[in-house]
């Protein structure tokens, strides 16, 4: 399978650090090479909640997407998971770019996503 880039976006609005630490840690595990951005306080959006702490993730992989749709929901799970009806979000990872293919394209527009893909950009 041909190698994509993959851009993913991480948030969590419990154990803010404790689940990004966690996440970004288990996200290395599966994708060697990954590359996060800082960290980002955000105000909660459609729901009330504490702030979140989001990032960004950057890598090239082989892996196809039901592959990685595996990985980020086990990754997700093992944090808690969602808790909608409650407003408790322990970690949600997005995958935001698969290859030239953009998903969600309103996170596109939120200030953290493009702040922090021009951030691993300028590092690499």
């Amino acid at each position: 399978m041909k190698t994509k880039t993959l851009v993913f976006t991480l948030g969590t609005n419990t154990r803010q650090y404790e689940n990004m630490a966690a996440a970004r840690l288990q996200l290395r595990e599966h994708l060697p090479g990954i590359i996060f951005s800082a960290n980002v306080w955000t105000d909660p959006i459609g729901i009330e909640s504490d702030q979140f702490l989001n990032c960004v993730a950057m890598v090239t992989s082989t892996l196809p997407p039901d592959k990685l749709n595996t990985i980020v929901q086990e990754i997700e799970n093992s944090l808690g998971g969602k808790d909608h009806e409650n407003n408790i979000v322990n970690m949600d990872i997005d995958l935001l770019q698969y290859g030239q293919q953009k998903l969600k394209k309103q996170d596109w527009q939120r200030p953290y996503v493009t702040e922090g893909i021009k951030e691993i950009l300028d590092e690499e």
